[in-house]
C-alpha cells in the first residue's frame, strides 16, 4: 500500500499545481509602475489570462508552445558464463521549463502580446502592447 500511496500523492500535487491560478506581475521597462494580473491554466497545454494596466482590461488565452523537458527509456540484457540470464529495464524524466505564448485584447480593441516560459510554480517573460510598449513579467503560484 505505502509504494501506491506516495505515486498518487505525487501526481495529486501535480494536477492541482498545473490548475492553480498564478498572479503576474508587470512593469514596463520605462517606468517603476506596476501592473498586475491572473493566469489559470488547465494543465492540458493552454489556459486564460487577464492583465489591467491603467485601468485596461486585456483578457485573452495562452499556450504552451514547447518545453524542454526529456523523457527516455533504457534496457540492458546479458547472461554469464554458467548460463543465468538477466535483464533490467530503466526509465527518466528531466522536468524543464514549459515556453508558452499568449495573445490578449481589450474591449477598446487594444492589444498585448506575450511570451512567458517557467516551470509549476513560477515564471517570467515580456508582453508588448500595440504601441511598442515592453513590460516585464514575473508570475508565481498564488
Amino acid at each position: 500500500m505505502k509504494k501506491l500511496f506516495i505515486p498518487i500523492f505525487i501526481t495529486a500535487g501535480l494536477l492541482v499545481s498545473c490548475s492553480s491560478p498564478r498572479v503576474l506581475t508587470l512593469m514596463p521597462r520605462d517606468s517603476g509602475k506596476t501592473y498586475s494580473g491572473t493566469m489559470v491554466t488547465t494543465g492540458n497545454g493552454v489556459g486564460s489570462i487577464t492583465i489591467v494596466i491603467d485601468q485596461v482590461t486585456y483578457i485573452g488565452s495562452i499556450v504552451r508552445v514547447g518545453s524542454n523537458e526529456t523523457f527516455g527509456f533504457a534496457t540492458a540484457f546479458g547472461s554469464n558464463s554458467r548460463g543465468t540470464t538477466a535483464s533490467s529495464f530503466g526509465s527518466s524524466f528531466s522536468d524543464g521549463d514549459q515556453f508558452g505564448k499568449a495573445i490578449l485584447s481589450s474591449s477598446g480593441g487594444k492589444g498585448l502580446r506575450c511570451d512567458m516560459s517557467g516551470r509549476y510554480s513560477g515564471g517570467g517573460g515580456i508582453c508588448i502592447d500595440d504601441e511598442k510598449r515592453i513590460y516585464d513579467v514575473i508570475f508565481v503560484v498564488q
